[in-house]
């Protein structure tokens, strides 16, 4: 555990200052939340994955999430040709598991998870499906950090979760998240349902 500890203060020193340009809802906490989720998952389903890669996944999968078309591709690529020296400290193997983490990470990606590391860090940066209060305040924020104020983002943000993340949204949940969140998901649906 000591190792991660070093290992996100490192990466956060260093790279924080990227996140800058982010909106609020696509910085530190939100990759502390996909770093949790993902030990979670990792732990209570036995995948036994490296808690460095879902570490590094949960860094820098939205690192460059102020270009919302593309920021998946940009980050794999960051991580595949970056020459710093706490990428540099990935095998070649473990490299590509972490691009491809973060090039596999959002919601609505359509195509075959390239390994089950994508799947589990596709199902981390769902988070966990208890707070729907925490979703709907990032689709806010969201909102606000292009302009919007804080009323008129609320309509739009409630209507972006259940379109994402309700029952039949675009929101992917692969079988290992259902899996661990079954009946939670199906309460979180339900409240999404409600607002």
């Amino acid at each position: 555990m000591e190792e991660l500890n070093e290992l996100r203060e490192i990466i956060v020193s260093r790279f924080s200052s990227a996140w800058e340009l982010n909106d609020a809802a696509h910085r530190i906490k939100h990759f502390r939340e996909v770093e949790l989720c993902g030990y979670h998952l990792n732990e209570v389903l036995g995948l036994g994955y490296d808690p460095k890669l879902i570490l590094f996944v949960a860094y820098f999968h939205d690192m460059f999430a102020w270009s919302r078309a593309n920021h998946h591709e940009l980050s794999g690529s960051f991580v595949r040709g970056t020459c710093h020296a706490v990428l540099s400290s990935l095998t070649d193997e473990e490299r590509l598991l972490v691009a491809q983490g973060c090039e596999e990470h959002r919601a609505s990606f359509k195509g075959e998870f390239s390994s089950g590391f994508s799947a589990l860090m596709n199902s981390a940066d769902r988070g966990f499906p208890t707070d729907v209060g925490a979703m709907l305040e990032r689709a806010i924020q969201y909102r606000m950090a292009r302009g919007h104020g804080r009323d008129e983002s609320m309509q739009p943000a409630i209507d972006h979760i259940k379109e994402k993340f309700g029952a039949g949204g675009y929101a992917r949940y692969p079988d290992l998240y259902k899996q661990a969140f079954e009946g939670q998901l199906t309460e979180m649906q339900e409240t999404i349902h409600l607002l």
